[in-house]
This record gives structure tokens, sequence and C-alpha cells, in this order.
């Protein structure tokens, strides 16, 4: 089993806990809303197995998500009409975002995707068509090219992220990220014995 598509155990309120293989790569749309192990998920990003399945309960206002480093697929729906979301990091290991994820996140500005490779989407896309001219999509700077040519990534405003690293006497000490155009801030280290700053 790849998916879960056709198969919907919503409402089965007896459904306690979940085995799924590891093989599977997508959850459909609610396949598991009102079960008693959806309901006792805490509010906020629910996960099953590798995949983001849907947003639990309210969203705050001016909500930034940062998507699980390890998730691989993001469900179908799964924050669509969240108007508190403004920002959302999608980590390296996102694969596939199913149809319409953002759909109807009319405050969402800013899009940071980590995958070197451009995530798929559904054939309805993952975003609504004012995202692509009003939102900034933050890239890795070595991808910038790879999602300017892909049809579904096709957003007005990309921009890199670059690695900044941190040398100390020919030393890699830390390797932080930076968006471009933005500030970064002077790190604060630890003298260490025979170093030079």
């Amino acid at each position: 089993i790849t998916n879960t598509t056709g198969v919907n155990f919503e409402n089965k309120s007896n459904l306690l806990k979940i085995l799924l293989p590891e093989s599977l790569t997508s959850i459909g749309d609610e396949a598991f809303y009102g079960t008693a192990w959806y309901n006792d998920q805490p509010d906020g990003v629910v996960y099953l197995n590798n995949n983001l399945i849907n947003y639990k309960g309210e969203m705050p206002e001016n909500t930034s998500i940062e998507i699980a480093e390890g998730t691989k697929t993001i469900s179908a729906n799964a924050l669509m009409n969240y108007t508190n979301l403004i920002a959302v990091t999608i980590p390296e290991s996102v694969t596939m975002m199913t149809m319409q994820t953002f759909l109807g996140c009319t405050n969402l500005t800013s899009i940071t995707c980590k995958a070197v490779t451009p995530p798929s989407m559904g054939v309805a896309g993952s975003f609504n068509d004012y995202h692509y001219s009003t939102s900034t999509l933050y890239v890795p700077a070595a991808a910038m090219s790879a999602y300017k040519e892909d049809g579904q990534w096709n957003f007005t405003n990309i921009k890199g992220i670059y690695a900044i690293d941190y040398v100390v006497d020919g030393e890699t000490i830390r390797t932080d990220e930076a968006k471009e155009g933005a500030t970064v801030p002077f790190m604060e280290m630890e003298k260490r014995k025979g170093y030079t700053f």
C-alpha cells in the first residue's frame, strides 16, 4: 500500500490505534477525522507516520508553522482555509504536497521550502493563484533555477537561502542559514584556548 485513496476511516469512533506501512506515501483527505485516535491528538499540526495530515483546532493569529523534519508528504487540504497562517517552512525531507494544501490561506506571505528538488504537487496545485504573485518563496540558493523552471513553483518572487559558516582558525564552528535580504546577527561565541577571534 502506498496511499489511502479510497480508504476512509472517518468517524470510526472505535479506531484507537493506527499502524501503517513505511511504504505509505500519501494519506487521503480527512481519512482519520472523527476517530478515537484523531480525537486524542493535541491541537496543532497532526502527523501520521511521515505524513502531515492536517491542522487540528483553531489556529492563533499570525501563526508560523515549521513542518517537522522527516515529513515526506503533506496531505490534500491539510492547511486549507487557515487565514491566520502567515508563514510556513517546509523541510528538505518533503517530496510531495498533494492538492490544495494551502488553498484559501489568504494571509500566507512567506513560504520557505528547504528541499533541493521541488516537491511535486497534485494536479490542482497546492497554492492559490494569488500566492504566486504576492507571497515570497525562499529556497536553497543552489536550487533557485530548479524552482523557477518547475511549472508548479512559478512564484514571481523567489529568494535564496544561503549557508553561513562561522570559521575560527580554519575550523568551521557552526553553520547557519540566512535568507536573501535578511540581516544576519553577530554570533556570540565562547572563546577557546588557542583560537584567534
